[in-house]
């Protein structure tokens, strides 16, 4: 996320479940923040503790550890996440993630990981093992900055991977909201996808701990599809990775 409370970790989690639900594919959701991810949470799932584990000490990574740590939401899809404590010191061991995702992709043909911003700008080196790296916004002049500065900072971390923007919570919502057309005019690239605020469907969805693009009547249903298409293709075929940086 190109800042917080822009909707990233809703944006990953309705990809990874329409990738499964949809498309068929395979898939696992890895919710990167350990002490205050909602993945799990909004999907009405326990989080699991192997996550932890896995970072810390890559070693312990091969099959079986994967298939007792991810928690199954439906048999297609699997949510690896965590809920440490907060007065906790992370370690992410500098080979975790890179072998974490070569072991996912034993049993997955897609990963979606939810990534921390912070997370990112201690180890930039994380975004190294992406293939597509989304980074959400809102039209706001403060997410119009921190776009501009993510995406420099990944140009300057060396990632080549590539990068798409997408504007989220697009609509009537408290605060300012600058044009599709100037927020543009001030990107260093173009949007590639809007997904319009529909603060009722999300709200039925989050009560129910359910995704939110299980409602097929909701607008935001149609853009979260043809995101995760874009993604992935609509086929199941080609194995993908990608990563979603939330702050």
């Amino acid at each position: 996320g190109s800042r917080g409370g822009v909707g990233a970790t809703t944006v990953a989690m309705n990809c990874a479940w329409l990738a499964a639900n949809q498309l068929q594919r395979k898939v696992c959701l890895v919710d990167m923040d350990l002490q205050l991810g909602t993945v799990a949470l909004s999907l009405d799932l326990d989080p699991g503790t192997g996550l932890r584990d896995a970072l810390s000490d890559p070693d312990r990574i091969d099959e079986v550890f994967i298939d007792r740590a991810v928690v199954k939401a439906s048999e297609r899809f699997a949510v690896l996440g965590g809920e440490e404590p907060l007065d906790d010191a992370l370690i992410i061991e500098p080979q975790a993630v890179r072998k974490l995702v070569t072991a996912l992709g034993e049993s997955y043909d897609t990963i979606f990981i939810d990534m921390p911003t912070r997370l990112v700008v201690a180890q930039p080196d994380l975004l190294a093992v992406a293939s597509e790296i989304v980074i959400v916004c809102d039209l706001s002049l403060a997410s119009l900055r921190d776009v501009n500065r993510v995406r420099r900072f990944a140009g300057a971390a060396g990632i080549e991977a590539r990068q798409l923007i997408v504007a989220n919570l697009v609509g009537t919502r408290k605060g300012g909201q600058i044009a599709k057309a100037d927020f543009e005019k001030g990107l260093d690239g173009k949007i590639d996808c809007t997904i319009p605020l529909d603060t009722k469907s999300a709200s039925a969805a989050a009560n129910l701990g359910v995704a939110l693009a299980s409602d097929s009547r909701s607008a935001a249903t149609a853009a979260l599809s043809a995101l995760t298409s874009t993604l992935i293709g609509t086929k199941p075929g080609k194995r993908s990775f990608w990563r979603l940086k939330r702050k």
